[in-house]
C-alpha cells in the first residue's frame, strides 16, 4: 500500500485548526482495514480525526481507503513537526509519514 500526507497550507498558527490531507491506496485491493496513529516531535496540539473526534498521541485510530483529512490545532509556537504511522490491521505492515 502507499501512504502520503502533508498540511494543506505552509501557515500555520496557534490555536487555529489546520488540515493534514492524507491519501492511502492499495496497490492490489486486499479488502483489509487501516489504522493510524501519530505522536508529536517537536511542538505540540491536538488532533481530530474525519469525525471531528479527539485522538490522542499514541492511539491507534481506524481510517478509511483514499484521501482523509485530520485537523491539527498547535498548541505550541514556533515549529511543529508530527509523525503519523498507518498500518495494516491484517499483516501489521507499517509506512510513516512526518509533517513538519
Amino acid at each position: 500500500f502507499t501512504f502520503t500526507g502533508g498540511a494543506s497550507s505552509p501557515n500555520v498558527y496557534t490555536d487555529e485548526d489546520t488540515n493534514f490531507v492524507f491519501d492511502l491506496n492499495e496497490i492490489a485491493p486486499t479488502g483489509t482495514d487501516y489504522e493510524m496513529k501519530y505522536s508529536i516531535q517537536q511542538g505540540g496540539g491536538t488532533i481530530k480525526n474525519t469525525l471531528g473526534n479527539s485522538v490522542p498521541a499514541l492511539i491507534w485510530d481506524d481510517v478509511a481507503l483514499g484521501n482523509f483529512i485530520w485537523k491539527f490545532k498547535p498548541t505550541a509556537s514556533g515549529q511543529n513537526t508530527l509523525k503519523f504511522t498507518v498500518r495494516n490491521k491484517i499483516t501489521l505492515q507499517e509506512k510513516t509519514t512526518t509533517i513538519t
